[in-house]
């Protein structure tokens, strides 16, 4: 069942966010079959108002994720109406905390191995009471970080295309971000990061945020795990490929982004389990370069096409 030769099995729930991608859903889905958990929350949004397309692929998707061919307790949470991704994500693990108290997340594009929910759930059962650990990523954007030394690291920066937590850290996430234009907390953001460059890009993605520049779930969780100090504990090798860079995403549009498709590599199991809890700051450093630099060449990529859409259009 798994890819590495020992027998293990999924006790830990999954919970599958969807919505109107079939053929990205059944590749990720059959990843999720392939291990199949004991516990399986479906989240769906609705179709969108206006899109008469949306009909039909969403009934697709919803077909497709109810196939489940395994001895398995499921929790369909399906929307009639289309809430957004903001809300759809936060209200559907709002409603899996309900119930579990600790769950690995999936979205359509976030293309797994099946060592990804292995690496979750031993990582799930190691921290359970560390509240330095607020998060476990499958996602390692540089590819390796020195993986013939450790199985996986800490890190500020924490990836959510495949991820998992507990539900007693997800009671601190703070959508609204209340507390972010208290100086303390905005202060003690800063301190977490360390200041610097590092702290100007975040500190301009979370005020953005705030703001509602940016329609997203996940940068509140950035500020939450920021107030309270805590870690992502990220795999020295990458588990998961975000399969979704097309004209169809949310938002990860951009084809040839250096984010797209980042090839999925096996860890060995066991697992060692590392020393200390602590942020890796190297890991932290290229970590930042490498999204700030694709922030940047966003930008720029808008700016170009606002100016080419006014002077050519």
């Amino acid at each position: 069942m798994a890819e590495n030769a020992t027998e293990w099995s999924l006790d830990t729930p999954v919970a599958f966010f969807v919505f109107n991608r079939p053929e990205l859903t059944a590749k990720v889905f059959q990843k999720i079959r392939e291990v199949e958990p004991s516990t399986l929350f479906v989240i769906a949004d609705g179709p969108r108002p206006g899109v008469p397309s949306d009909e039909k692929k969403v009934r697709q998707v919803r077909s497709i994720v109810t196939d489940v061919d395994w001895e398995c307790d499921v929790h369909t949470l399906f929307s009639d109406i289309n809430l957004g991704v903001k809300k759809r994500i936060q209200t559907g693990i709002n409603s899996v905390f309900n119930d579990v108290e600790k769950c690995i997340f999936l979205e359509d594009d976030c293309f797994p191995n099946t060592d990804f929910f292995r690496f979750c759930q031993t990582l799930l059962k190691w921290y359970d009471d560390d509240e330095r650990v607020m998060d476990i990523s499958g996602s390692n954007h540089l590819k390796k970080w020195y993986p013939n030394r450790q199985d996986y690291h800490f890190t500020r920066f924490g990836g959510i295309w495949g991820w998992a937590t507990w539900r007693d850290a997800w009671e601190h996430y703070d959508p609204k971000m209340t507390k972010w234009e208290e100086p303390a907390f905005r202060d003690r953001v800063r301190d977490f990061y360390g200041g610097g460059k590092m702290w100007e890009y975040v500190e301009l993605v979370l005020d953005r945020t705030y703001r509602n520049d940016i329609e997203t779930w996940d940068y509140q969780w950035m500020f939450t795990k920021a107030i309270n100090w805590g870690l992502t504990a990220s795999p020295s090798r990458n588990l998961i490929s975000n399969i979704g860079f097309d004209s169809d995403a949310t938002h990860t549009q951009d084809e040839s982004s250096p984010m797209s498709g980042v090839p999925r590599h096996n860890l060995v199991f066991p697992l060692d389990r590392t020393e200390y809890v602590c942020t890796d700051r190297e890991y932290d450093r290229q970590y930042y370069k490498l999204t700030n630099s694709i922030w940047e060449r966003n930008v720029l990529l808008r700016q170009f096409r606002h100016f080419y859409v006014r002077n050519y259009n």
